[in-house]
């Protein structure tokens, strides 16, 4: 199997500048920042039958943010304060974090906030230790309805019938499904479990567990296959907006009225 390799965490920065003569303030000033970044590297959800590692390989538990998914949320933490040098205090009021519920996604916040917010002498609450408390707020309504993937029927609708459309080019890897199907114990009842079983060994590879030979075999056919699944969620305007519209309205909704009363410079959203 090709050598796994190292995936940044997608991040989307909008920066808000406003020109004087509309706020009274200096041209092309910085007043916002919003960030949506996604967790980073979590454990499998779930293990597939055949699979020859056990779940205690894995130490945070299943579906749980790594130690190497904590530095990787740290480390862009550590990048953003850099670039925003000048700007980013270590004042805690001045940072506003809307997080999914799933603890993946609440440790990820709470790992780049870390780095984000290190206090200065101002905040420290005790002497030369990097950390203060940042609020994450997750959980109400409103935010599970922006940043959950909650399910979508007209969405799925969607899916279901591009499904329908190229059901024909699916059926030229049959053999490799039922290949797949014997090897590892899953049904193959979907596209979704294809999704799902590389994910798990793709996991697994890049953090040096045991691989089978027959997952080697062919690995360049699953993941074009996992892909292609990926991509036919996502391959009509339609699916686009009914799937991916609630984070974005959510973010670039924020009115500058809003920031200046709440005070905040820091936006920092992490789906799930």
């Amino acid at each position: 199997m090709e050598k796994m390799k190292w995936t940044a965490i997608c991040l989307f920065i909008f920066v808000v500048v406003f020109h004087r003569d509309v706020y009274a303030c200096t041209a092309d000033e910085l007043i916002l920042v919003q960030m949506i970044s996604r967790h980073g590297d979590i454990s499998p959800s779930e293990l597939y039958p055949e699979d020859p590692n056990s779940a205690d390989v894995w130490k945070e538990g299943l579906e749980d943010l790594t130690l190497k998914g904590k530095f990787q949320c740290y480390a862009l933490g550590c990048y953003i304060r850099a670039r925003y040098e000048g700007f980013i205090t270590s004042d805690p009021n001045e940072v506003e974090v809307l997080s999914a519920s799933k603890r993946h996604c609440v440790n990820s916040a709470q790992s780049l906030v870390t780095a984000l917010y290190a206090p200065n002498s101002d905040w420290e609450i005790i002497q030369k230790f990097p950390w203060q408390p940042i609020f994450i707020q997750y959980g109400n309504e409103t935010i599970e309805k922006c940043l959950n993937n909650l399910p979508c029927p007209s969405a799925d609708e969607e899916t279901r019938r591009i499904l329908s459309e190229e059901k024909n080019m699916l059926e030229n890897y049959e053999a490799l499904i039922y290949f797949w199907k014997e090897n590892s114990g899953l049904n193959f009842e979907s596209l979704k479990d294809i999704e799902s079983l590389f994910d798990i060994i793709q996991m697994e590879a890049k953090y040096s567990l045991n691989v089978p030979t027959w997952a080697q075999t062919y690995w360049n056919y699953l993941g074009y296959l996992h892909d292609l699944s990926f991509m036919l969620k996502l391959k009509t305007n339609q699916q686009k907006r009914l799937r991916g519209v609630r984070t974005e309205y959510r973010c670039l909704s924020l009115s500058p009225g809003l920031v200046e009363r709440s005070g905040a410079r820091i936006l920092r959203y992490c789906p799930d």
